[in-house]
């Protein structure tokens, strides 16, 4: 048999019919109001041939709640409709189910809490989600506000059709005058980046920041560059590399230059709508969605006219906007100017007379770099090659280039020294995509170029012994071994357990080879090891307090052993 709507008749003379969602189809449940003031709420459902009536008395305390709030019609509708279709479906008019009352009261007489209790109990309780979900999928209401039973926060989702499109057109109305006012206050800005200092364009917008700027001058790298920066008082400073207008900096919070940092009305006059104490997501709804790749824990990148703005946040919670920094091209790509004077990375580089080694004190510079990786200013990066190796290296002649990276854990630039084998060093800052991109080389046996010290240690590491492609490498050191397993979970969780093989998993391996860590690679990715029931969860070595040491020891040894095989 196939189902019906049951046949509603219309509303006799002189009753007004109050619908209780919007879009609603004959067959909803509706309110009748009287001429002498008494309503009901009525439901029909078809069973079978017969149409069957429900109709609950209401006075006018319930059709004011219902017609004030769309949340509680809504809700008592689907509420009360379900309980008579679905969970009491052989109810009958004349003895409606309780819950049919007891929600129509606290529905629409209940106050703000108890309603949102009442339908997270009925969600949680009876729906499974569900009634939660019908908002969302109907209205696009918010699900983490329906998660957290803030369920009139979702009030305003609750439109029809024609409601919705009028509200679509208003805000893509209001987005476009947005982006055409942030376009217009970056545009002198915009029209400076990429131009030589002394050009008039240039020399129009730096005598209209106001007052006499801070003028810094720093070299950075080899081949150095020069980096002039021209703070204003203002808070705006102009970075100039080499001659050229590389990015301004709209420095939010005070500086030596900008004591008072910039007001509201000066942000607002460059980012149109943006304020200094702007959240995340209040800045999100005012220049758009980041670009591709433009977002960190920290910053986020927007295109605003002809230019990129890369908005930073304090590291101090509900500080707000710590600078904004315009550019021509992505900011993400390169490293952030603000950065030039980081005081845990920035004097790494020792520079000297000799032009041979292109001004730079290599010995020097490697001291300094190992006594930040020392003190934890610097992490080394475990794929390259280790600081402490450079000159060795290099002065085998076996590697065109040998080039160590190390982020600074400040600033998160990653500084890379590479000492060539028919030039002389190079010194640089990178951002961790171009660190990233930078080929590696492979490193010969460390028997070719160390001495008997190195040797011996490298001897004692940790050291791949076979490996699965994509899925795990076998590790042995000190005659234990390990299986680094990798593990996954749709496109949110990718990396890797390491778990010391048990006596018992060793003979396993031993009788039966690559077939038994295949097996057992699977039986971790599939015990979810991130979750503490599964009982790989404890033995994965990555989570202990030797954790990072570990990963490294297993990058160094999967690289040393994919450079043996290239």
């Amino acid at each position: 048999m196939t189902s019906r709507e049951p046949r509603v008749p219309g509303p006799a003379a002189g009753v007004r019919r109050l619908r209780l969602v919007p879009d609603a189809g004959d067959d909803d449940p509706y309110v009748d109001i009287h001429p002498d003031g008494s309503a009901t709420l009525d439901v029909w459902l078809a069973r079978g041939p017969r149409d069957v009536h429900f109709s609950f008395p209401l006075t006018p305390a319930h059709v004011a709640a219902a017609e004030a709030s769309r949340l509680r019609a809504w809700a008592v509708s689907a509420v009360v409709y379900a309980e008579l279709a679905v969970f009491a479906p052989d109810a009958r008019p004349s003895s409606p189910p309780p819950e049919c009352a007891r929600a129509v009261d606290t529905l629409l007489l209940g106050s703000r809490a108890e309603v949102e209790a009442f339908l997270t109990e009925q969600d949680t309780a009876r729906w499974r989600g569900q009634l939660a979900g019908g908002l969302v999928r109907m209205y696009a209401a918010d699900a983490r506000a329906l998660e957290a039973g803030r369920w009139f926060a979702v009030e305003p989702s609750i439109l029809s059709e024609r409601e919705a499109e009028q509200r679509r057109r208003a805000a893509e109305e209001e987005r476009r005058q947005q982006s055409a006012a942030v376009a217009l206050g970056t545009a002198a800005y915009a029209g400076a980046l990429g131009r030589r200092e002394d050009d008039p364009v240039v020399q129009a917008l730096l005598a209209g920041l106001g007052g006499d700027p801070v003028v810094a001058e720093h070299a950075v790298g080899a081949p150095a560059r020069l980096d002039r920066h021209l703070a204003y008082p203002s808070g705006i400073a102009v970075v100039v590399r080499d001659g050229v207008v590389h990015s301004i900096v709209l420095h939010v919070q005070p500086t030596p230059a900008a004591p008072r940092g910039m007001t509201v009305t000066d942000l607002g006059a460059v980012l149109p709508g943006v304020r200094p104490d702007s959240s995340r997501e209040e800045v999100r709804a005012v220049l758009g969605d980041p670009v591709r790749g433009g977002w960190s824990l920290r910053a986020d990148t927007f295109a605003v006219g002809a230019a990129y703005a890369r908005v930073t946040w304090s590291r101090a919670p509900g500080a707000g906007i710590e600078r904004v920094t315009l550019r021509a091209e992505q900011v993400a790509t390169t490293t952030d100017p603000a950065h030039t004077t980081c005081p845990d990375c920035s004097t790494l580089l020792v520079r000297s007379d000799d032009q041979a080694t292109g001004g730079v004190d290599v010995d020097a510079t490697v001291e300094r770099i190992l006594a930040g990786v020392a003190d934890g200013r610097l992490d080394a990066a475990a794929d390259r090659v280790r600081p402490a190796d450079l000159r060795a290296l290099r002065a085998s002649g076996l590697v065109a280039r040998a080039e160590c990276h190390l982020t600074c854990r400040r600033c998160h630039r990653v500084a890379c020294l590479t000492l060539h084998r028919d030039g002389a060093p190079t010194f640089a800052y990178l951002t961790d995509a171009e660190a990233r991109r930078h080929p590696r080389e492979p490193v010969p046996p460390v028997e070719q170029w160390a001495d008997a010290a190195r040797v011996a240690e490298a001897r004692a590491a940790m050291r791949v012994v076979e490996e699965g492609p994509g899925a795990w490498f076998l590790l042995e050191r000190d005659g234990e071994l390990y299986l680094d397993a990798r593990y996954s979970y749709s496109a949110v969780v990718d990396d890797s357990a390491l778990v010391r093989l048990e006596p018992a998993e060793r003979e396993a391996y031993a009788a039966r080879g690559r077939a038994y860590l295949d097996e057992l690679q699977e039986a971790i990715h599939h015990s979810a090891p991130y979750q503490s029931g599964s009982p790989y969860h404890a033995r994965n070595l990555f989570r202990g307090a030797d954790g990072k040491r570990l990963r490294d020891e297993v990058t160094s040894a999967v690289w040393a052993h994919r450079s043996e095989r290239a």
